[in-house]
């Protein structure tokens, strides 16, 4: 684990980051001889649970629930309605994601006139 000051790391900031990347170990920033900071090295999907996790709105929802769990008022929703919901979510976005590429395919090339010179 690289244990870096704040100095050193304004001065080389990328090179901090290439050898977290590279090496896959955290560093540790440190001020006046205290930590401050960790860098980690971070994939998607350790990403995106990092997001959900600390997203406020899946944090007070998350505890939402777990109240009404301990109360014994949870009901839920049917798995069959939520794997509905999803799949309807999915066509959504790739019947998007078809629209969008059929716009960039209509958009006309730009090429240069044949009588143009480059320089």
């Amino acid at each position: 684990m690289a244990i870096v000051n704040i100095r050193e790391l304004s001065r080389r900031t990328t090179a901090v980051l290439t050898a977290v990347v590279t090496t896959r170990r955290p560093a540790i920033i440190m001020r006046n001889g205290a930590p401050v900071a960790a860098v980690v090295p971070i994939d998607t999907e350790t990403f995106e649970d990092y997001v959900l996790a600390t997203a406020p709105e899946y944090v007070s929802g998350m505890a939402a629930v777990d109240r009404e769990i301990a109360a014994g008022t949870f009901t839920g929703r049917p798995l069959a309605e939520v794997e509905a919901e999803i799949a309807g979510m999915a066509d959504e976005a790739e019947r998007r994601g078809s629209l969008a590429r059929a716009r960039r395919a209509r958009r006309p090339v730009t090429t240069w006139p044949s009588s143009a010179k480059r320089q």
